[in-house]
């Protein structure tokens, strides 16, 4: 699962409803703690998602889980088809 790092409840939200014999693995996206109000504001958490991205996804491949679970949105829109789709080829590459 790759969790921005400033997100608090997603984590024990998927922990809670976890089966047994199941693990989490989370690869967090370092991001600061930035404010939310403008979209000038929603466009500076953007661009500080980008440089941790492939990071976490390469972390959290490392352990070659069974699923991956992005849990933000905003990362499977950019690029529009050929971004989501190249999204996909990171996160299934074995890791180095």
């Amino acid at each position: 699962m790759v969790i921005p790092s400033t997100n608090t409840i997603v984590q024990p939200e998927t922990d809670a409803m976890r089966p047994q014999g199941v693990t989490n693995h989370i690869g967090r996206i370092h991001i600061p703690d930035l404010p939310l109000t403008s979209d000038a504001e929603f466009e500076q958490i953007i661009d500080a998602i980008g440089p941790d991205l492939f990071g976490a996804l390469d972390r959290v491949m490392s352990c070659k889980p069974a699923h991956l679970i992005m849990a933000m949105s905003i990362p499977t829109f950019w690029g529009g088809m050929a971004g989501a789709e190249s999204l996909r080829r990171v996160s299934r590459r074995a890791p180095p």
